[in-house]
């Protein structure tokens, strides 16, 4: 066959050449149009792919920038009217070491031996569609935007891949067809192109294009270039995906039954131009939605959920605001201008119906757009409401971009909430960040001292790391439609690190870092203040260890209730505390991590202890676990928490999935479990089979607080 002829005839035999380059944009492919498409069996056998010019020269970002792959890997690339087909061949030279263990549809296949290919359809360098497949072919897809500092895995789409493991390595096949893909305008296509193998066991990532450390894969500014596509057909302009629900419901506040039965469209998609798409949903239901984590909050502040709906997930990236804030010093999960769990969601979590809603994302005339529309429904004692969000950006110079955003929430009378915000993300000199933003809020009651401002510089690369950030919120600052930790703040942030590599042994890299955080309020009267202090050993297997002291200052203005019973006075708290973590191999079949966390805690100690395994039984069978335990001294009194997150997956094949979660919170005396079975009858429609259950152990609320059983079918028909 020919995946061995090519191997026989040295092709992919192993590693050529020698080059110390970073990485090589320049680089180019040409894809090759043929009339009859090679048939997916994950055996290179036919004749197509014999003629297929190859890409073969991966060059290692880990563990040694620049140097050849350790294995030889070649990929062919051709097409036809319809699609574009990738044959993949990776040689190894310890076949029985190949890992393949995962066989779940989306998941992002890190503990598996793996290939990625990066598609920039729009040549911009900055957004594109990532492809990832395993040994076993199973399959992940995402959308980047923004150079990765969003890569979104609730994009799916239709495309196809097999692979076969064989005695000198492991090869796949991968159909993508066009329809399946936002396409300029014009007769010639040029895309971003760049392509990884990740050989898990010797934690190796080896890339055609991008294999400098200061950058991410999803970086797509350092991708290469594919040319020859010509006259092909952008396919796709309209997909009606409806839904029908059978299913019911009780609790313990009304335990009579339910029904939960509803038909509705999931999603209309209509392709208004190749680069613009708008997408109509109504009646909308998530009963297929992954349930929240059980957490212990042992802080003052609201803790940050993420979304999960796949209506907003879809996209989301148009409309992250100031360059993302995830990335930025300290504001993780702190901030977010827009964050659509507000949308159909009651602050404690109680689905509020959507009635419908439309999407507009894409380019038009150079522009980044994003257009949110969605009307929900009464609830409770929350009126029925109108969301819209509008953001637009303009990418400028080779990786820069400039942007705003408005937001509004409107119901009856003058109940309302409006937002209008400008940022900019500037890069200099490849590892200069300069991000900034101004937001202006309008509600009635609150007029006056409502903005916030943000400004930050940051110098980021493999070796070092420093920069310093300012976030104003005045307190009448108000956008209902994001997330805010604290309101009425100033908070400076500063952070130095520095990230030596050996030359040789079995530790990869080591970071010193320094990091502090400093709270204010708007009157300049300290709140917080934090200092910390971090040395990490990353080691040539994938493990880590993390040692962290950390020194902090609170301000209590009130009482703060740490739990039923014991409550800590106003007044101001000095403490040390300590982290101790420990991440393991992922190749291995145990992997995750474990922390520890002892010190001081508003007068009194803590013990905060974590374990985060997943452990691999077999392709089919993995669990992944999430159990943490506090134990809290403190003079007004002494308790334990306890919270366990505990997933278990059983794929009987990559389109029957199952997934069982268990979940306890002492604090709460809560206990459920969620069951979803997911049939992927075909790429893009499901068959869930959801059942959930929670009760009370306190035996305060009667027992049972929910329960239903809901069995979920989507269709989709394509013109």
């Amino acid at each position: 066959m020919i995946l061995f002829c090519l191997c026989t005839a040295g092709i992919l035999a192993g590693p050529q050449g020698s080059s110390k380059e970073a990485h090589n944009p320049s680089r180019s492919f040409v894809a090759q149009r043929v009339a009859e498409p090679p048939k997916l069996d994950g055996i290179l056998d036919e004749l197509v792919w014999s003629r297929a010019e190859l890409v073969s020269d991966f060059r290692q970002r880990d563990p040694q920038q620049g140097e050849p792959a350790t294995e030889g890997t070649g990929v062919g690339i051709v097409y036809t009217d319809s699609s574009i087909f990738f044959g993949i061949i990776c040689h190894d030279s310890e076949p029985d070491k190949i890992i393949a263990t995962d066989l779940r549809r989306d998941n992002a296949l890190v503990n598996d031996d793996s290939v990625s290919i990066i598609l920039d359809t729009f040549h911009d360098h900055r957004n594109a569609f990532l492809f990832r497949i395993n040994p076993r072919g199973t399959q992940y897809d995402a959308l980047i935007t923004d150079e990765g500092k969003r890569v979104d895995p609730a994009w799916d789409e239709r495309w196809w891949a097999s692979a076969q493991i064989s005695p000198t390595g492991w090869a796949a096949e991968v159909e993508i067809p066009f329809k399946s893909l936002r396409l300029p305008d014009g007769e010639t296509q040029v895309w971003g192109l760049d392509i990884q193998r990740v050989i898990r066991r010797k934690n190796e990532a080896a890339s055609w294009s991008n294999y400098s450390r200061n950058f991410e894969f999803e970086q797509v500014s350092q991708a290469g270039h594919l040319v020859g596509l010509e006259n092909v057909r952008k396919g796709l302009r309209l997909r009606i995906k409806p839904f029908a629900i059978v299913g019911a419901k009780t609790s313990g506040i009304d335990p009579g039954a339910h029904n939960l039965s509803e038909v509705g469209l999931e999603d209309v998609k209509y392709r208004i131009t190749p680069s613009l798409t708008a997408d109509f949903t109504v009646n909308t239901d998530f009963a297929q939605a992954e349930v929240d984590q059980q957490i212990i909050n042992l802080t003052r502040f609201p803790v940050f959920f993420p979304e999960k709906r796949e209506f907003f997930l879809e996209g989301a990236g148009i409309f992250e605001f100031a360059a993302n804030l995830r990335e930025t010093l300290g504001l993780a999960e702190e901030f977010k201008l827009f964050h659509s769990r507000t949308i159909g969601l009651s602050p404690s979590g109680q689905t509020i119906p959507i009635l419908g809603g439309g999407r507009l994302t894409g380019k038009v005339g150079g522009y980044n757009v994003g257009v949110l529309m969605v009307q929900t429904d009464s609830f409770q004692r929350i009126p029925a409401n109108n969301f819209g969000v509008l953001r637009v950006k303009k990418d400028i110079f080779s990786r820069s971009s400039v942007g705003a955003i408005f937001t509004n929430r409107s119901a009856k009378g003058e109940d309302f909430n409006r937002l209008v915000g400008f940022d900019s993300n500037l890069v200099f000199l490849k590892n200069l960040h300069i991000r900034n933003f101004f937001a202006k809020s309008e509600t009635p009651g609150r007029q006056g001292e409502d903005w916030g401002a943000f400004g930050q510089i940051l110098w980021e690369s493999d070796f070092l790391a420093v920069g310093t950030a300012h976030i104003t919120l005045r307190p009448n600052f108000n956008p209902e439609l994001g997330f805010l930790q604290r309101e009425d703040v100033r908070k400076t942030t500063a952070e130095i690190a520095i990230k030596p590599r050996p030359r040789s042994g079995p530790i990869r890299q080591l970071t010193f870092r320094t990091f502090f955080e400093y709270f204010t309020d708007n009157r300049n009267v300290l709140q917080t203040k934090l200092t910390h202090y971090s040395f990490r050993i990353a080691f040539q297997n994938g493990s880590a260890l993390l040692m962290s002291p950390h020194r902090e200052f609170e301000r209590l203005e009130k009482p703060f209730r740490l739990s039923r019973r014991v409550v800590v006075p106003a007044g101001d708290y000095r403490w040390t505390y300590y982290r101790m973590q420990y991440m393991f191999d992922p190749a291995r079949r145990l992997s995750g991590n474990i922390v520890y966390e002892p010190g001081g805690f508003y007068g009194g100690i803590t013990h905060s202890f974590a374990f985060i395994p997943r452990f691999k039984v077999t392709e089919k069978f993995s669990v992944d676990g999430n159990y943490g335990a506090d134990y809290v001294s403190v003079p007004q009194g002494t308790f334990t928490s306890h919270v366990t997150n505990a997933r278990i997956n059983y794929a009987f094949t990559s389109r029957w999935l199952t997934a069982t979660t268990l979940q306890y919170n002492s604090n709460l005396s809560l206990i459920g479990v969620n069951f979803r079975l997911n049939y992927i009858f075909r790429e893009g429609d499901d068959f869930f089979l959801v059942y959930n259950e929670a009760k009370d152990l306190s035996g305060l609320n009667g027992g049972l607080v929910n329960r239903s059983l809901v069995a979920k079918l989507t269709y989709s028909f394509d013109f």
